[in-house]
């Protein structure tokens, strides 16, 4: 039987660091699967509230986020009102858009909104969404 000096005295007295690469990997999964993975706004928009509006598919879809104080962002790039045509256009020619979705916020000026939606109508989506809360 060793006794505590025998313990001691050990030629092996190195740590082992598997019981604590193990516990950083768990953690490493853990935050991977917590973290969100959608993508996330370059802005925090306030979207104005509808009573009647009805959910639809963003399959296919670009989405346009416009700032209170009027800036864009599509997804999380942000573009200038020069730069949003030929930026959708770009997308549009890779990947067929068949949806545009405009997050405007509440107070944005109304001639930020007239337009992307005159840049979506002139690619000729099929369909032009507006996203609110309920």
């Amino acid at each position: 039987m060793k006794g505590v000096s025998d313990l001691i005295n050990s030629e092996d007295d190195r740590a082992d660091l598997t019981p604590m690469i193990d516990c950083v990997f768990l953690l490493l999964l853990f935050f991977i699967v917590t973290s969100s993975v959608g993508e996330q706004a370059l802005f925090d928009i306030m979207l104005p509230k509808g009573e009647k509006a009805t959910v639809e598919s963003t399959e296919n879809a670009c989405v346009v986020t416009i700032s209170a104080h009027g800036n864009y962002a599509i997804g999380s790039t942000s573009v200038s009102q020069e730069q949003l045509g030929p930026f959708i256009e770009d997308l549009h020619g890779r990947k067929p858009i068949s949806v545009i979705v405009i997050n405007g916020d509440k107070r944005c000026p109304y001639g930020k909104i007239a337009y992307a939606i005159d840049i979506a109508q002139g690619l000729k989506v099929d369909k032009i969404s507006f996203a609110v809360t309920y």
